[in-house]
Protein backbone atom coordinates (compact mmCIF):
# COMPACT_ATOMS: atom_id res chain seq x y z
CA UNK A 1 0.00 0.00 0.00
CA UNK A 2 0.99 3.60 -0.46
CA UNK A 3 2.32 5.11 2.82
CA UNK A 4 -0.27 7.91 2.76
CA UNK A 5 -3.23 5.55 2.35
CA UNK A 6 -4.29 4.37 5.78
CA UNK A 7 -5.58 0.82 6.12
CA UNK A 8 -9.22 0.37 7.09
CA UNK A 9 -9.73 -0.43 10.75
CA UNK A 10 -11.26 -3.79 9.77
CA UNK A 11 -7.88 -4.96 8.43
CA UNK A 12 -6.28 -4.55 11.86
CA UNK A 13 -6.13 -7.38 14.35
CA UNK A 14 -8.46 -7.07 17.36
CA UNK A 15 -5.41 -6.31 19.53
CA UNK A 16 -4.27 -3.53 17.17
CA UNK A 17 -7.80 -2.12 17.08
CA UNK A 18 -7.82 -2.05 20.89
CA UNK A 19 -4.49 -0.19 20.96
CA UNK A 20 -5.74 2.33 18.40
CA UNK A 21 -8.96 2.89 20.38
CA UNK A 22 -6.88 3.39 23.52
CA UNK A 23 -4.74 5.97 21.70
CA UNK A 24 -7.81 7.84 20.48
CA UNK A 25 -9.31 7.92 23.99
CA UNK A 26 -6.14 8.94 25.83
CA UNK A 27 -4.64 11.16 23.15
CA UNK A 28 -1.24 9.57 23.56
CA UNK A 29 0.13 6.17 24.52
CA UNK A 30 3.23 4.68 26.04
CA UNK A 31 4.32 1.06 25.94
CA UNK A 32 3.67 0.92 29.68
CA UNK A 33 0.03 1.95 29.25
CA UNK A 34 -0.46 -0.73 26.58
CA UNK A 35 1.24 -3.28 28.86
CA UNK A 36 -1.04 -2.54 31.81
CA UNK A 37 -4.32 -2.24 29.89
CA UNK A 38 -3.80 -5.25 27.61
CA UNK A 39 -1.86 -7.38 30.11
CA UNK A 40 1.02 -8.03 27.72
CA UNK A 41 4.81 -7.93 27.92
CA UNK A 42 6.82 -4.83 27.05
CA UNK A 43 8.02 -6.52 23.85
CA UNK A 44 4.44 -7.25 22.73
CA UNK A 45 3.27 -3.73 23.58
CA UNK A 46 6.19 -2.21 21.67
CA UNK A 47 5.56 -4.52 18.70
CA UNK A 48 1.89 -3.48 18.53
CA UNK A 49 2.78 0.21 18.74
CA UNK A 50 5.47 -0.22 16.07
CA UNK A 51 3.01 -2.01 13.75
CA UNK A 52 0.47 0.82 14.03
CA UNK A 53 3.24 3.36 13.51
CA UNK A 54 4.51 1.50 10.42
CA UNK A 55 1.10 1.68 8.71
CA UNK A 56 0.72 5.36 9.59
CA UNK A 57 -2.01 5.19 12.23
CA UNK A 58 0.22 6.36 15.10
CA UNK A 59 3.04 8.88 15.19
CA UNK A 60 6.04 8.24 17.42
CA UNK A 61 7.19 11.14 19.59
CA UNK A 62 10.54 10.99 21.32
CA UNK A 63 13.04 8.20 21.83
CA UNK A 64 13.93 5.78 24.58
CA UNK A 65 12.14 6.13 27.91
CA UNK A 66 10.34 9.27 26.77
CA UNK A 67 8.71 7.65 23.73
CA UNK A 68 5.00 8.15 23.32
CA UNK A 69 2.62 7.59 20.43
CA UNK A 70 -0.22 9.82 19.24
CA UNK A 71 -3.01 8.86 16.85
CA UNK A 72 -2.66 10.44 13.43
CA UNK A 73 -6.22 11.78 13.67
CA UNK A 74 -5.29 13.82 16.75
CA UNK A 75 -2.13 15.10 15.04
CA UNK A 76 -4.01 16.20 11.92
CA UNK A 77 -6.74 17.87 13.99
CA UNK A 78 -4.12 19.85 15.92
CA UNK A 79 -2.37 20.85 12.69
CA UNK A 80 -5.62 21.93 11.03
CA UNK A 81 -6.45 24.19 13.99
CA UNK A 82 -3.20 26.14 13.59
CA UNK A 83 -3.69 28.97 11.08
CA UNK A 84 -1.10 29.37 8.37
CA UNK A 85 1.15 32.42 8.81
CA UNK A 86 -0.42 35.50 7.24
CA UNK A 87 -3.66 33.71 6.42
CA UNK A 88 -6.82 34.60 8.27
CA UNK A 89 -9.86 32.47 7.73
CA UNK A 90 -13.05 32.01 9.65
CA UNK A 91 -13.54 28.72 11.47
CA UNK A 92 -16.76 28.15 9.51
CA UNK A 93 -14.73 27.90 6.28
CA UNK A 94 -12.44 25.15 7.56
CA UNK A 95 -13.08 21.52 6.77
CA UNK A 96 -12.81 19.03 9.63
CA UNK A 97 -9.57 17.07 9.50
CA UNK A 98 -11.45 13.81 8.91
CA UNK A 99 -13.09 15.22 5.76
CA UNK A 100 -9.74 16.43 4.44
CA UNK A 101 -8.17 13.06 5.21
CA UNK A 102 -10.98 11.21 3.42
CA UNK A 103 -10.61 13.45 0.37
CA UNK A 104 -6.84 12.88 0.34
CA UNK A 105 -7.27 9.11 0.65
CA UNK A 106 -9.82 9.04 -2.18
CA UNK A 107 -7.52 11.07 -4.42
CA UNK A 108 -4.53 8.85 -3.70
CA UNK A 109 -6.53 5.67 -4.27
CA UNK A 110 -7.68 6.99 -7.67
CA UNK A 111 -4.09 7.77 -8.62
CA UNK A 112 -2.91 4.31 -7.61
CA UNK A 113 -5.50 2.53 -9.77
Amino acid sequence: THPLVLPPRALLSPDEQAVLTLAERHGKLTAKLVMTTQHVSKATATRRLAALTAVGLLLQRGKGRGTCYVPVTRFTEQRSQQPSPGVQEEASHRQPASMMAQALIATLQEQLQ
